[in-house]
């Protein structure tokens, strides 16, 4: 069974398909901007000092990196393609404000993944924190 087919058979249409690809390599673009922008120092015009060739090591390791990146991207820019399949009209202004924020997405989607996982975090820590404490008063109480 191949992917499309398999998509298919939840309901999804060739259009969904491709929008959740679009919005996947459009998000992968704006991660690869934020990466040039971290690596970039636009205050001032590169000269022939400022190029330093890494080593075999480095260039493997900024290689992951990079990868990891554009890969976080995509997987945001899915996310964000999947909250809206279905729920759109089907014109070019709306396809093109939907790019364009998944680009925009793409680019803050390190940043957003560590608040998510901050936030989520928090959440269950609060909740596992009442948990215990609605425990104690409850043996307390057994014991009294």
């Amino acid at each position: 069974m191949n992917v499309v087919a398999f998509m298919e058979s939840f309901g999804f249409t060739c259009q969904d398909i491709l929008f959740l690809i679009c919005c996947s390599a459009f998000a992968a673009l704006g991660g690869i901007a934020n990466i040039c922008v971290l690596w970039t120092d636009y205050s001032k015009l590169p000269d022939e000092g400022s190029f330093v060739l890494a080593s075999l090591r480095v260039s493997h390791i900024r290689t992951f990196w990079i990868s990891v990146r554009i890969f976080l991207s995509c997987i945001v820019g899915l996310i964000f393609g999947l909250f809206l399949v279905g729920a759109l009209n089907s014109n070019s202004a709306t396809t093109a404000r939907i790019f364009a924020l998944s680009i925009l997405i793409g680019y803050a989607a390190p940043k957003l993944l560590v608040t998510q996982e901050a936030l989520i975090s928090e959440a269950v820590e609060n909740k596992l924190r009442k948990f215990f404490q609605e425990e104690n008063k409850g043996q307390s109480s057994l014991q009294s």
